[in-house]
């Protein structure tokens, strides 16, 4: 509101000034509510149409119009482009407020599908952070999860094609399908086949529904008792190694 009123004043000072009746800068005052119908309240939107309104009518009495009809027309379009400010700003808020609970039932979904960090097992621990890269996008595709199997501690790290929670979807696939063959796989290739077949059925059945298909790119480690740790990366990018020296990525081969 206090930006309405600033930016009141430039307008109504150069309508007083200029000497030349022909022209007139005061039917731009109607243009204001536009301001906060786009980032504001409700009923700030109104308070601006109304200061607005007020404003004109003010600035029109002390420099009236050539004919009367003229104020008829300026009059009836400030209230109309006021209205239209108020209903637009309304419709805003509520959109605002849908996607804000759609979003908010998303982010609550996704914190039970992935487990709080770090997590420790008896030979890793997993920490880190999840910041989505898009500031209006609180739900992004990418899934982690830490099992500790007869077979040694197995990692996944994955990232669903998509956000939202049409990527949610494939996301729980992957992660119920690691979680089961982490313990019963005894290698990494055959548990990378378990997921690969997971996300085939997901597809098959979004298929069905009329969606879009999806990939996961994954990157899974088992660490074990041995002093290398086995990695499997399906399009994912390669894991880098810290130590003493500078910090470069680890080439897996083929």
């Amino acid at each position: 509101m206090v930006y309405v009123v600033l930016a009141t004043l430039p307008i109504v000072l150069l309508e007083l000034l200029i000497d030349d009746r022909t022209v007139r800068v005061a039917p731009l005052l109607i243009l204001l509510p536009a301001f906060p119908a786009a980032v504001g309240t409700v009923r700030q939107t109104a308070c601006a149409v109304g200061w607005m309104l007020a404003v004109l009518t003010a600035v029109l009495i002390a420099r009236p119009l050539p004919s009367s009809s003229d104020y008829v027309v300026v009059l009836l379009l400030a209230v109309v482009l006021g209205v239209l400010c108020v209903l637009t700003c309304r419709w805003r808020v509520r959109r605002e407020r849908e996607l804000l609970r759609t979003r908010s039932a998303a982010v609550a979904l996704q914190r039970q599908m992935l487990r709080p960090l770090p997590v420790l097992t008896d030979r890793v621990v997993v920490d880190g952070a999840y910041q989505p890269v898009e500031t209006d996008r609180l739900v992004g595709g990418d899934v982690y999860e830490v099992a500790a199997s007869p077979y040694g501690t197995r990692l996944l790290f994955g990232d669903v094609q998509g956000k939202g929670l049409r990527a949610i979807g494939a996301a729980f696939a992957v992660l119920s399908a690691f979680r089961e063959a982490a313990q019963r796989e005894p290698t990494l290739t055959a548990l990378v086949d378990d997921l690969e077949q997971a996300v085939v059925r997901h597809n098959a059945f979004v298929r069905q529904t009329g969606e879009p298909e999806q990939f996961v790119t994954a990157l899974v480690l088992g660490i074990d008792t041995a002093t290398e740790t086995q990695a499997v990366n399906c399009g994912y990018p390669p894991p880098h190694l810290l130590g003493s020296g500078p910090v470069a990525p680890v080439e897996l081969g083929d």
